[in-house]
């Protein structure tokens, strides 16, 4: 990579870290633009060279927990199978911690009505490495990509219910703990 594109993944970068910042300190829909862009030191024009709009900042946070698992995977090298889905899950849950309470909730108001969102693709590591190790212990007549949608919206939903209930539990050992009952029915896990 070549310091321009270095320098411009660092822009893109900060322009949504800052705008986390700001989310997490007001609500999303307060936090404007121009708050965005001075808190990041950028242009206007920095930053819808970079985000179409405000909402692309949130699949931005996708691309990023993406990017960061996929080097987090190589270095752990989880083993195949179950305990990769764990691990997956983990991670996924681990992420959501660390957002909070309320940038979550902002993550996840903004994918209602939002058809064409970065979540939602097939082709993204989180989800080929959920698909691919379920393939592995599947051995029932339910397709893996049918189990694998139905582990997802399991744990968006422990997601949602860990916000409405204002992350007063630890989500991640309610997560997988509903991860294993699911596994469990799909006789992945014994």
């Amino acid at each position: 990579m070549n310091k321009r594109e270095q320098q411009r993944l660092e822009t893109r970068r900060r322009i949504y870290e800052c705008a986390i910042r700001l989310f997490k300190g007001k609500t999303y829909d307060t936090v404007k633009i121009t708050d965005i862009v001075k808190a990041a030191h950028v242009s206007v024009g920095a930053f819808y060279y970079h985000f179409p709009s405000k909402e692309n900042l949130i699949d931005e946070g996708y691309r990023c927990f993406d990017e960061e698992l996929e080097s987090e995977w190589e270095a752990d090298d989880p083993k195949p199978g179950v305990e990769a889905i764990e691990y997956l899950t983990n991670k996924q849950l681990k992420d959501v911690e660390h957002k909070g309470v309320e940038v979550t909730g902002i993550f996840f108001k903004s994918q209602i009505g939002n058809s064409n969102t970065y979540l939602f693709r097939k082709d993204r590591f989180f989800y080929r490495k959920m698909y691919e190790n379920v393939e592995l212990v599947n051995h029932t007549e339910v397709p893996s990509g049918e189990i694998v949608d139905s582990l997802l919206r399991a744990s968006r939903g422990t997601i949602y219910d860990w916000c409405l209930h204002n992350g007063k539990y630890d989500v991640r050992s309610v997560g997988i703990q509903d991860l294993r009952i699911q596994l469990k029915y799909y006789g992945i896990m014994k």
